[in-house]
């Protein structure tokens, strides 16, 4: 089969179309046709090297997919069928999407409904499910309430705007640049502030005059660093920051004196680690105190999504979308506000 492989660690230059064995699906697997697979900013993170976890080249990326499965391994339970469309989450070269085949433990496909295309399937369950899971998992948005989206331009922070608008809940997002800045309003945010003209005082500042001095009530950081100390301080009383990642490659930090000294003594932060390790499927099914059933998490998580629920929700395409993924990685490289498939 052909795949995109990453030769040596570097450009997007180093992306590789090559010809590689066919996967063969082992017990509990299924052998999807790939169809369309997602570009996410750990593609690009693991093309220059600067993914710990990826390996050493050659790679396959691409961390989700959607397609048609053709082929199914031993022992895989009734309710899946060659000929079925289904989305996918893996990991760089396990199995990698970046290709025409991909063999895929049957925990971690889902069927894709009548209605959804491949594409916009496929883009699923890396950004849009780590943003539900944080808003409405971890936060518990409710309508009425205010979300600040830090770099809500991103991948995740593109979908969180999406979803915490479906949730009835006025957003308020920060951008890198006033092109970003008005994507975000584009795809719903009520307010949108371009972080790159204004210090994190003067941005906390524009937080607490959007809010009437209430502050955010729920703040999704997904930059960490210095931004994480801003969002502790832009989170109303009883706020939740929810911290699901750390590109700023800096510690975040809690002043705890200046903290207190806000008279916040009921702000939580539900998680700070990345909310994709909650998503990956666990190695055996969540116990049932946590998960009504023992389900494992994963699987209730993406039917959840509302563009999985084929019911005109929000949208995990942005504009421009672009096949080739070259082109989406020097877009991704370049930090163009793109929600990107291949």
């Amino acid at each position: 089969m052909r795949a995109v492989q990453v030769e040596a660690f570097g450009g997007p230059d180093q992306l590789r179309l090559v010809e590689i064995p066919d996967p063969a699906p082992g017990p509990g697997q299924v052998l999807v046709e790939v169809a369309a697979a997602g570009v996410n900013r750990a593609d690009v993170l693991v093309r220059s090297g600067g993914y710990h976890r990826a390996g050493q080249p050659p790679l396959v990326l691409g961390l989700e997919g959607a397609g048609t499965v053709v082929e199914l391994g031993a022992g895989v339970p009734q309710g899946l069928a060659v000929g079925d469309r289904v989305v996918a989450m893996g990991a760089t070269n396990t199995p990698g999407f970046y290709a025409e085949l991909a063999a895929v433990p049957v925990a971690q496909v889902v069927q894709v409904p009548d209605g959804v295309e491949s594409a916009a399937a496929a883009a699923l369950p890396t950004a849009w499910l780590s943003a539900w899971y944080c808003l409405r998992r971890l936060a518990g948005v409710q309508a009425g309430e205010c979300v600040l989206v830090h770099a809500a331009a991103s991948g995740v922070g593109s979908a969180a705007v999406q979803i915490a608008r479906d949730a009835g809940a006025t957003v308020i997002a920060v951008a890198g640049t006033p092109q970003k800045a008005a994507w975000a309003r584009e795809l719903g945010a009520q307010e949108a502030l371009d972080s790159g003209s204004v210090d994190a005082q003067e941005l906390v500042a524009q937080v607490q005059r959007l809010t009437g001095g209430r502050g955010a009530d729920v703040v999704l950081d997904t930059v960490g660093g210095d931004t994480f100390a801003t969002s502790l301080r832009a989170a109303g009383y009883a706020g939740r920051v929810v911290s699901l990642a750390n590109v700023a490659l800096v510690p975040s930090l809690i002043d705890t004196p200046r903290l207190l000294s806000q008279e916040r003594p009921h702000l939580r932060v539900p998680d700070h680690q990345p909310a994709g390790a909650r998503l990956r499927p666990p190695p055996r099914p969540v116990r049932a105190a946590r998960r009504p059933g023992g389900r494992p998490l994963h699987r209730p998580d993406r039917r959840d999504v509302p563009p999985v629920r084929g019911c005109g929700g929000p949208s995990p395409l942005g504009e421009p979308r672009e096949p080739r993924q070259g082109h989406a990685h020097r877009m991704r490289g370049a930090g163009h506000p793109v929600s990107d498939h291949c």
